[in-house]
């Protein structure tokens, strides 16, 4: 374990917070500071899509990419959904576990929370945008905002669902109204009353602000104005005579989408010099900027940056917006299409899901925006600088290998002395060696050395190594400690060591539980949820107890937690109703009751090829290191006579279609006969007593983030071993997510 050398002290005094986002004449303000702000933000498809999750979850970690376009120098996010993002399902696909542990299983709200709560700490902003009625890829195919069975009615509550749930909320600025109205709608012309997106948009721009007045409202222009084509959402030109006026002053934003030749082929840009191609910003969005009437924040524009006239077209958007910046006004704001690699019209900022595009961020940095924090502790990680952990694994046999980790209070504190995070540490096959970032924040204090520390675990939640890290007047450095070192380990409620410890971080809220063993197979589990902010709780957090302990187990929880049974099976943890209102901190207690009647089914996975993944039943759950395809087996129910039935998931990880695909189930500990696999799969027997399971010809794709699931049921041996769980185990197979 080895540290970078290129760390420098950090003073930094109380940085500016700010708040909700007002219009005043063509620039954005701030309403705390009285600032004008400019947002230059990245698009991050994908929730509008059939996922509901925002792409890439299923390879990388969602904190990891935030701080990615943090770096870059996005100080904003547009992401795309459809009215699907409400469904009241948990979300299994698209979502790789191991490398997003606290989103797997969440529905698409409680997800896009989690990703807003992650942009609050970093200090960007949100802006949601309506990119579908339907979930799909690319603009709803009618280019209107309703068909026969979702109307106009539907997206106004929608919308006031999602806005009511983020008002006071300043992280979430405001909601892009519909993606790209086109075919049939018109501005204030002639037309069909229903196909009118000027009424359209100032409805429910008016809607919206009875429920979450503070929102800006973003009104992307349609695609042909009085015969006058222009791009899909890009034609504004309608509101030179027809402006949009809501009821809310001082709460609208013109957005614009505008693209190269590349991604479609017009008219208006083939062979299109620098000043003609200027020229039809002007006139079809830009006079609204240079007139005065509105901030201009284009919602879309991108390029693969493989021809010429991409590169000739950029060149004359961004002087174009660099002329805008004047001493009244930051200047256009945009949102660059798109974050990942996978949109087909201009890729993204990501050239893989692993290697940022250099020359297009030349072009989005040519434009300089400050990122906005809302809370001190954002503003603290703001001035805060990225220290840099070596980690390394010199054992690696050519396999991929994946660590969590999450950071724990020392005597330094998190919030006030370094950012809390929980993240993933990849190693890829063969390699030895990454870095991962722990921000050290800025004060001006003159301390004594404070120390904190980084526990680093299994994919199986089994520690791995726990980092110390020490901080100097602001410099970091970092000491291995083994497992068992005594000044790694949390003092439980009785203020003696607890036989077994795990902590959660999640976002601003941290758990840390603690579990004693107290007699043969009972076990007392001590809770404590607190936030590293300082803030009260309040009472409307909720966790999950993701129970994946093998073997007959019962709870017995006390009276401060209130249970219920959630749909997939695992228990949802609440205050109980006594619970007093603004407590910094929440402490539960409960026992575990844990029988050694049956051995546990543990799974791995190993690859033979690509398109196949092999599993075999022993060791724990990991990725098959050469094949996109995930394998994860879970346990359903077990019974004491042996008898047990689990399911198989098998997840595309890619990002193209995998067809043929096949995996083989190996038994150890039971028998596995070709009548016990069910759901809808083919199967055959194989002389070697594996069976070969592959899905039926006619439903043989599985597509990017795609999940295919089937059933098994079968008895353990009679000769497998009995399990005896100690204090530690319990602790590595219960799972705590907060929703």
């Amino acid at each position: 374990m080895t540290v970078s050398t290129t760390q420098e002290p950090v003073y930094a005094g109380t940085q500016t917070t700010y708040g909700y986002l007002k219009t005043d004449g063509n620039s954005l303000v701030d309403r705390e500071t009285g600032e004008t702000v400019r947002l230059v933000g990245v698009n991050w498809h994908g929730a509008e899509g059939t996922t509901k999750v925002p792409g890439g979850l299923w390879e990388r970690n969602y904190k990891e990419m935030m701080g990615e376009m943090v770096e870059a120098g996005f100080n904003s996010l547009r992401i795309p959904i459809s009215p699907a993002i409400l469904d009241n399902q948990p979300v299994y696909n698209g979502i790789r576990r191991d490398a997003n542990p606290d989103l797997y299983g969440l529905t698409p709200l409680e997800i896009l929370d989690k990703i807003i709560d992650y942009a609050e700490q970093t200090g960007l902003r949100v802006v949601l945008d309506m990119h579908r009625i339907t979930p799909g890829v690319g603009k709803q195919e009618s280019g209107l905002w309703y068909n026969n069975s979702y109307s106009e009615a539907d997206l106004v509550q929608d919308w006031k669902q999602i806005a009511k749930h983020y008002a006071d909320n300043p992280t979430v600025i405001g909601f892009d109204v519909f993606n790209e109205p086109s075919g049939p709608a018109h501005w204030a012309e002639d037309g069909s009353y229903n196909n009118d997106w000027h009424r359209v948009a100032t409805k429910l721009g008016n809607q919206i602000h009875k429920v979450n007045p503070d929102a800006l409202i973003f009104v992307q222009g349609n695609h042909i104005v009085d015969g006058d084509w222009y791009w899909v959402g890009g034609n504004l030109s309608g509101a030179e005579d027809d402006p949009i006026e809501l009821n809310k002053d001082n709460r609208l934003v013109y957005s614009p989408h505008d693209y190269p030749y590349s991604v479609q082929n017009v008219p208006w840009l083939e062979g299109a010099t620098k000043a003609e191609i200027k020229e039809g910003f002007e006139e079809h969005w830009g006079y609204l900027f240079e007139g005065n009437e509105a901030p201009v924040v284009i919602g879309e524009t991108g390029a693969r940056l493989q021809a010429a006239a991409d590169t000739r077209y950029l060149n004359a958007l961004f002087e174009y917006l660099e002329e805008t910046e004047n001493s009244s006004s930051d200047g256009i704001g945009f949102f660059w299409w798109t974050w990942g690699p996978n949109s087909g019209d201009t890729g993204g900022i990501l050239d893989t899901w692993y290697k940022v595009d250099q020359d297009k961020l030349d072009f989005v940095q040519r434009v300089d925006a400050e990122l906005l924090p809302t809370t001190q502790a954002a503003a603290n990680y703001i001035a805060g600088k990225e220290f840099n952990i070596t980690f390394e694994q010199t054992n690696n046999p050519g396999i991929e290998r994946t660590y969590s980790y999450v950071t724990r209070n020392g005597t330094a504190q998190a919030g006030q002395d370094y950012a809390a995070e929980t993240g993933i540490i990849r190693l890829a096959p063969g390699e030895t060696s990454t870095e991962f970032g722990i921000r050290i924040l800025g004060d001006q204090r003159t301390e004594t050395t404070e120390n904190f520390f980084v526990d680093v675990y299994y994919q199986d939640g089994q520690k791995f190594r726990t980092i110390e890290v020490k901080i100097k007047d602001r410099v970091a450095s970092v000491s291995n400690q083994d497992d068992t070192d005594e000044s790694g380990n949390v003092q439980n409620s009785t203020g003696e060591e607890a036989d077994a410890t795990r902590n959660y971080g999640f976002g601003t809220h941290v758990l840390r539980v603690e579990i004693d063993e107290t007699s043969d197979g009972e076990f007392d589990v001590y809770g404590s949820l607190e936030r590293w902010d300082g803030k009260a709780i309040n009472r409307d957090w909720r966790l999950r107890l993701d129970e994946e302990v093998e073997g007959p187990v019962s709870f017995d929880f006390g009276d401060e937690l209130e249970i219920k049974l959630r749909n997939d099976g695992n228990l949802r943890l609440t205050a109980a109703e006594d619970m007093p209102a603004g407590e910094t901190d929440f402490e539960f207690n409960f026992s575990v009751s844990a029988g050694g009647e049956n051995a546990a089914i543990n799974w791995s996975g190993q690859s033979s090829g690509l398109g196949t993944g092999r599993a075999e039943l022993s060791g724990s759950s990991t990725q098959s290191s050469n094949s996109p395809l995930d394998v994860d087996f879970t346990s359903v129910q077990t019974w004491q006579s042996g008898e047990f039935v689990a399911k198989v998931a098998v997840t595309n990880t890619s990002n193209a279609i995998i067809k043929d695909w096949q995996i083989e189930l190996l038994a150890e500990g039971f028998t596995l006969d070709a009548e016990d696999v069910h759901t809808a799969v083919a199967w055959e027997q194989r002389s070697t007593g594996n069976l070969q399971v592959r899905p039926h010809d006619w439903n043989d794709d599985l597509s990017p983030g795609e999940t295919y699931v089937f059933g098994i049921s079968a008895k353990m041996d009679a000769t497998e071993p009995s399990l005896s769980l100690t204090a530690a185990q319990i602790a590595e197979q219960l799972e705590f997510y907060f929703i």
